[in-house]
């Protein structure tokens, strides 16, 4: 358990870390030490009820992308006792084909986060993702 503000506001960015890294490596067994067993996860219209649902989302990545590399920008966070509201910015960086061509197609990612303090420490119960634009370019692969 955390014992500081300091120490919570990090135990909050590590869960936006684990959950890209999860979705980059297709490791939805990470999962288990992000969300709650009762977390929601929405995007748009789409919504995951439940550790199990959430953790069907990693293996459905490499059926639309070739590689995805997620990078965790800034989080902001209000802690009320066990309790955490948070925001962090994101941006997916999501290689693909498309018209015969390789792209890079990115998302600039805000996620809107309700945290709770459990036995294990800080986890993820709802998560809102919500893209706020995309663009999509010429790749180049090394």
């Amino acid at each position: 358990m955390s014992n500081s503000r300091t120490e919570d506001e990090w135990a909050m960015y590590q869960l936006a870390c684990k959950y890209a890294r999860a979705v980059d490596s297709n490791d939805a067994a990470a999962l288990d030490d992000v969300f709650t067993p009762d977390a929601v996860m929405q995007k748009g219209s789409a919504t995951w009820s439940g550790l199990d649902e959430i953790k069907k989302i990693p293996p459905g990545i490499p059926l639309r992308y070739l590689k995805t590399f997620h990078a965790v920008h800034n989080q902001t966070t209000r802690i009320d006792g066990d309790t955490a509201e948070g925001e962090t910015y994101s941006i997916a960086h999501n290689l693909m084909e498309h018209d015969g061509k390789t792209v890079v197609h990115d998302m600039a990612i805000r996620y809107i986060d309700r945290f709770v303090r459990t036995a294990k420490g800080w986890r993820i119960q709802h998560r809102l993702l919500i893209t706020d634009w995309t663009e999509t370019r010429p790749a180049t692969r090394g």
